[in-house]
């Protein structure tokens, strides 16, 4: 069987270079490499990897918690990442966009909760006549009955602390009402906007099960872009910790370590001076060495094809021999 593989990539100053990659070997470190110098990151480098990095680890957090409504999708391992977080943006300012539309609605509807539901062509007729409709709202202290007799004042809806009542008045009669406060009132009718509110909140609800299925989809992609993104920010960050005075005398090694003997690995590299060293596990697709563990089961299943093996090659020369056959034809 294979066993899993860590990948440690080292930086070490060239005098201990030799007698590092030999405890290197021993230690078991396989397919070593020595990236060139123009490997090495600067600033600007960093910055880059820091924006993917956070931009990858956003979505994809944003992703995780999309899955719990999704329906049902079939994970894709391949898709361009790029085209990926365009649909996934999109996505996402639709949902904020629903999500505010339906936020502006509720506090409208609280708005106009205390004056029910009127029609608007109703006060439309009224002003054509020659009279205009006031909305006010009231401390209950501060009501007034004579408002009753002067602008036919009438309560619309009251509670342990306001009152909220309409007034009617000729267009070119000025209204005066100390102590109480106008109230601008929005042309929508609150069954409509409550109506309007209710078919964002389906939309939202679906938008969200698309958003779901989509993470479903293509989660996969970008969690290996954002472990990728992780790593290269996380090798630049160890490579720009190195004094700059440095560069030229430093050397940039890389190679991989059974998993089962990373603890060894880091137990020695802890004891050495001068030895800076970043980790990380294989990533999906990426090829490495493969080291075979060898198990009893595994001896017995060689030994048991070379047997298997010998004898019908034995079989397949003597059918060749007497049948005259110079071509390999599988056996009944």
């Amino acid at each position: 069987m294979n066993e899993p593989m860590t990948h440690y990539t080292f930086l070490v100053f060239h005098q201990d270079y030799e007698a590092f990659l030999r405890r290197l070997r021993e230690v078991g470190l396989l397919h070593i490499a020595t990236p060139r110098k123009e490997h090495f990151p600067g600033n600007d480098e960093w910055f880059e990897a820091k924006r993917i990095s956070t931009q990858l680890n956003r979505t994809l957090s944003e992703m995780k918690l999309a899955v719990e409504d999704a329906h049902f999708a079939e994970p894709q391992g391949d898709a361009p990442l790029d085209a990926v977080l365009d649909e996934w943006a999109v996505l996402r300012e639709r949902c904020l966009s629903l999500e505010r539309h339906i936020a502006s609605l509720d506090t409208d509807i609280k708005k106009m909760e205390p004056w029910g539901d009127f029609n608007q062509t109703s006060i439309e007729g009224l002003r054509q006549a020659g009279w205009k409709v006031g909305f006010w709202e009231t401390p209950s202290k501060n009501w007034q009955s004579r408002w009753q007799k002067e602008y036919y004042a009438t309560i619309i809806y009251s509670n342990k602390k306001k009152l909220y009542f309409v007034t009617f008045a000729h267009t070119d009669e000025e209204v005066d009402l100390r102590g109480a406060d106008k109230v601008r009132i929005l042309p929508s009718p609150t069954s409509t906007m409550i109506m309007l509110q209710t078919k964002a909140k389906d939309d939202l609800k679906k938008l969200r099960n698309q958003m779901g299925d989509f993470a479903l989809t293509y989660g996969k992609v970008v969690e290996r872009q954002a472990q990728e993104a992780r790593d290269r920010l996380n090798l630049c960050q160890l490579l720009l910790s190195t004094p700059t005075v440095c560069n030229d005398s430093v050397m940039m090694l890389a190679g991989w370590v059974p998993s089962l003997r990373k603890n060894e690995m880091d137990t020695w590299l802890e004891g050495q001076e001068a030895v800076v060293w970043f980790t990380r596990e294989h990533r999906e697709g990426e090829r490495y060495p493969v080291l075979f563990h060898h198990t009893w089961s595994h001896w017995l299943y060689l030994h048991t094809v070379h047997y298997f093996r010998l004898a019908f090659d034995r079989r397949y020369r003597m059918s060749a021999r007497f049948q005259g056959r110079s071509k390999y034809k599988p056996f009944c």
